[in-house]
Order: C-alpha cells, then sequence, then structure tokens
C-alpha cells in the first residue's frame, strides 16, 4: 500500500524533485517551479517543510455538486469514487482520472447525507433528510427499494460484509436494519438500550453480525445484530458524535466528535487515544485498507492521517473549506478522498501513494 523507504527523484535544475521519507509515507517535496497549468500550494509536513499541492487551472467543471459532499466512498475495486450532497444528489467519477461518469443524479427531494456501495458493487444505498432510504442497482441506475419508516432525517447507512443487511440511523433516535433483498425492516435497535438523542453514524465490522452507532448522546454503541443486543457502551466523548469506521480486522474503531477530537477504541480495551483537533469539529474519519493509517478529516480544512501504530501524525493537508467525509482505497498505489463544505471533492494521492497532487473534482 505503501512505498517505504525515501527516494531521489531524477532530472536538473528546476524540474529536479526531492523526496523525503517520513515514517511509512514517502512524500513529494515542492520542486522549485509547478507545472504548466496548475498552481502551487504549500501543506505543511510534520518537519514544516512544505508539500507540492497542485490544483487544476482552466474552465470550471460542468458537472458537479453545489452542496457540502455529506459523504464519499470507493466501489469495491477502487476505481469509482461516489459522493453524495446536500443539493439531494450523488455522483459517481472515476478515482484516477476525476471525469464524471454520469451526471449527478438527484434521487432524493432533501440533502443526501450518505451513499453506500453493496459489498460486490452491484448495488448502492442512500439515505437522505427526506426520511427515506433507497437501494440502486448500479447497472440499470433503477431504484429496487423505497425504505419507509425513520420519522425524521436518514443521516447514515451501512451494508454489512456479507450484504444481506443494510443498517440506518436517524434523527428519530433509531437505528434500524434492513434486508437487502426484500427491503423489509428486519429489527429495531432495542429503545431501552439505544441512543436517547439524534443517531448521526453508523459503522459495519468485518465481522459481519456487529455494527457500531454514535450520535448527539456522545456515546459509541455497539451492537449484535443475531442476538439484537448492546454488547458494549464507549464513554469518552464529550459531545455528539459525527462519524464512525472499523478497522479492517474490526478489532477497533475510530470516531470524530464535536468535543474537537477524534479517538481510537479497541473493542476489548475501550479508550485506546485521543487525537486532538486543534479546537475543530471532527466531520470524517476512516481507516486504510490496511489498517496501518487512520486519516481523520475536520473542520478547520484540514485532513490528517496519522500511523496507527505509534499514533503520530505523519501527513496533513488543506481543503477550500471545511473537511465534511473521508474515504480510502488502496487502488493507483493508495487513495484518499474527500468531500468538502463548498461542494468540492478531492483525490489525495500523496497520502498512501509518493505523489503529492490535490486532485480537484
Amino acid at each position: 500500500e505503501l512505498e517505504e523507504g525515501s527516494r531521489a527523484g531524477t532530472g536538473d535544475g528546476n524540474e529536479r524533485t526531492r523526496k523525503a521519507s517520513l515514517g511509512e509515507i514517502t512524500l513529494e517535496v515542492a520542486p522549485k517551479s509547478a507545472e504548466q497549468g496548475f498552481d502551487e500550494r504549500g501543506n505543511s509536513l510534520p518537519d514544516k517543510r512544505k508539500l507540492i499541492a497542485q490544483q487544476q487551472t482552466g474552465p470550471k467543471k460542468q458537472h458537479m455538486q453545489f452542496g457540502a459532499i455529506h459523504s464519499c466512498c470507493f466501489d469495491p475495486s477502487g476505481q469509482v469514487l461516489l459522493t453524495s450532497s446536500h443539493d439531494t444528489s450523488y455522483a459517481l467519477r472515476s478515482s484516477e482520472t476525476g471525469q464524471v461518469i454520469n451526471e449527478p443524479v438527484r434521487g432524493h427531494s432533501a440533502a443526501v447525507f450518505a451513499a453506500r456501495y453493496h459489498p460486490e458493487g452491484h448495488l448502492m444505498a442512500t439515505a437522505s433528510a427526506d426520511k427515506l432510504l433507497k437501494i440502486w442497482n448500479m447497472e440499470s441506475g433503477r431504484m429496487m427499494h423505497r425504505l419507509i419508516a425513520h420519522s425524521e432525517a436518514v443521516t447514515d447507512t451501512a451494508f454489512t460484509p456479507t450484504g444481506r443487511l443494510l443498517a440506518s440511523t436517524s434523527l428519530d433516535h433509531s437505528v434500524l436494519v434492513w434486508d437487502v433483498e426484500s427491503g423489509r425492516e428486519l429489527m429495531r435497535m432495542p429503545p431501552g438500550f439505544g441512543h436517547e438523542l439524534p443517531v448521526r453514524c453508523v459503522a459495519a465490522s468485518p465481522q459481519d453480525h456487529v455494527i457500531c452507532t454514535g450520535g448527539d448522546d456522545a456515546f459509541v454503541r455497539v451492537w449484535d445484530l443475531r442476538s439484537k443486543q448492546l454488547i458494549r457502551k464507549l464513554i469518552s466523548h464529550t459531545r455528539n458524535i459525527n462519524t464512525c469506521a472499523f478497522s479492517a480486522d474490526g478489532s477497533c474503531i475510530i470516531t470524530g466528535s464535536e468535543d474537537f477530537s477524534a479517538r481510537l477504541w479497541d473493542l476489548n480495551g475501550g479508550l485506546v487515544h485521543a487525537f486532538d483537533a486543534d479546537g475543530s469539529s471532527v466531520k470524517g474519519t476512516c481507516f486504510s485498507p490496511s489498517g496501518r493509517h487512520i486519516i481523520v478529516g475536520r473542520s478547520d480544512r484540514h485532513v490528517v492521517v496519522y500511523n496507527a501504530g505509534s499514533l503520530q501524525e505523519v501527513g496533513r493537508w488543506v481543503c477550500q473549506s471545511s473537511c465534511q467525509s473521508v474515504a480510502a482505497t488502496t487502488e493507483y498505489g493508495g487513495v484518499v478522498a474527500c468531500g468538502d463544505s463548498s461542494g468540492t471533492t478531492y483525490v489525495l494521492r500523496s497520502v498512501l501513494a509518493p505523489c503529492g497532487q490535490w486532485r480537484y473534482f
């Protein structure tokens, strides 16, 4: 996933590029001049050197989303990026080139807070402020199921690894689980053990029968879908939890909150570490697919990468506005995607590969 060690670029004079080895990530240090057609933007490495960030100049893209990018995720192959927006749309783009695969689809009547791929890639689910959860066929573009049960905005959704079940959360304080094939509601997490305030996020464990949820009560709850019971309640955050994600082996959870922190949890041992967000809300979190890195998106416009072993920061980059969502894939040597509050989507290939380039979609 990552390129180890340090290398020296080839070329002479202004074209020469030096590369600095930083932990497990090799990052490209800014050359003396930018390539034609790009604007140089400095982003700080932990040792205070500057990393080149290149913004494509030229005409505005015609295919755009105009509201905050509430979610972004890669398909199972890592070659397609799916984003959802406050402007009621979802969109598909090439992870490598940024080319829009389809016009943004407005399949809801209000903001789309989450769009997630089925593990096999042939379906996707969208969760919206219009109180609806929808399942779509990716080949035909047709809606398969319109899931109605929540009484307030649906804030997040997640497929289990087998793809048979779909979990959803809502401002109505509920956590529901659905059968994907039939579209039937299968279970509602027990009210006596559930959230007492709006629920903002849900993630599914690789263990298939386990999910975690977080919300405005500041608690992380871990559920067993087989027994329909709460199996763990993680307490440390002091304000709303916006985001949660499992590690690839299912042993850890990373959460982000309005309390200006991201927190790493061990399911067996509780809180492992609190990452200080420098007075900003944490809007998006994820692990790299290998589990070696943690990516955090913050309201102060920073995307920060930590080594999951040492818990040390190994890089950070700046968006144009508040970061709202993050996702990662190993495709193309390693890529991180980010969506911000202005409706801009980014692909950052320098987090997991030695490229040092923003791609603005």
